[in-house]
């Protein structure tokens, strides 16, 4: 499944991929907002500061996540780094 905030990309995607009976590309919006429901593996494009809440709620038992991981250093340069989280029991804290 696939999603992305440019319209343009998500309609390109879709047609790209339509072609694999196994990929979609549901809609094009805000990843941040989208509840993708249970899923065995994710893959995030966009760097991000922290993994979302919503995607490790909806990882499976084993499940993986990977995504890029972003810090700003100074005003005008950032690091990054590619990391894989892989879910094993109950490892979250409860929401309150």
């Amino acid at each position: 499944m696939g999603i992305d905030v440019l319209r343009g990309l998500a309609v390109r995607s879709r047609q790209n991929l339509s072609g694999y009976a196994n990929v979609t590309v549901q809609r094009d919006g805000d990843g941040a907002t989208f509840d993708p429901g249970p899923r065995s593996g994710m893959l995030i494009n966009a760097g991000v500061t922290h993994p979302l809440p919503l995607g490790l709620d909806r990882l499976s038992e084993g499940g993986r996540l990977v995504l890029p991981l972003t810090a700003r250093t100074t005003a005008a340069l950032g690091v990054g780094f590619v990391t894989k989280i892989v879910r094993q029991g109950a490892c979250f804290p409860p929401r309150l």
